[in-house]
């Protein structure tokens, strides 16, 4: 059995997180080790079924088993009173469970389909413009309107945001990107 290390409410915000940041959101699963506490019980024998082929009991063996109204008891001192106490003796033991986790990783596809990279950096496509307070096409709606010299922000690989100055060369890149998204390579 699996035990998500996350709840439903974590995997809806991570997942906005992953999509804000163009990257995907993935479940990792991975074995762990953890201690538990076992408490010692004394033995008993029972007599267990030897079944065979057709379901049919053709004998019976022996096997030890706890006696669980039968507990292991013995005397330690509390820490806290120095008294001694009887309790049920333990030990620990070492188990291996299945967990998942939530991971963001890079989304090569996704990056791609949101930018697209120039002598300036990578341009979103579709930039939020805060004067209309909506979305807009990059190449087909806002490339008409640059000039030599406008400030625009452009981003890097790991989407730092840079302040760069439009240049010719830039303003051709972009004109060439639209006619690759249009007709292709």
């Amino acid at each position: 059995m699996v035990r998500k290390l996350y709840t439903d409410k974590e995997y809806s915000d991570k997942a906005c997180e992953a999509n804000a940041l163009g990257k995907k959101l993935i479940k990792v699963q991975e074995e762990r080790e953890y201690e538990v506490t076992v408490l010692e019980w004394e033995k008993k024998t029972i007599e267990v079924p030897i079944y065979n082929e057709e379901g049919e009991i053709i004998g019976y063996e022996e096997k030890e088993v706890d006696d669980y109204t039968k507990p292991i008891m013995i005397e330690i001192v509390d820490p806290e009173t120095g008294e001694k106490i009887w309790v049920q003796k333990s030990h620990q033991e070492t188990r291996t469970e299945i967990v998942e986790y939530l991971e963001i990783v890079d989304n090569p596809e996704n990056f791609q389909r949101n930018f697209f990279n120039t002598s300036l950096g990578y341009v979103r496509r579709k930039p939020y413009v805060k004067g209309t307070k909506e979305y807009k096409d990059f190449l087909s709606d806002m490339l008409a309107g640059m000039e030599v010299g406008q400030q625009i922000i452009t981003y890097t690989e790991d989407l730092q945001p840079n302040l760069v100055q439009v240049t010719q060369e830039f303003l051709d890149e972009c004109k060439a990107q639209y006619n690759k998204d249009f007709y292709g390579e």
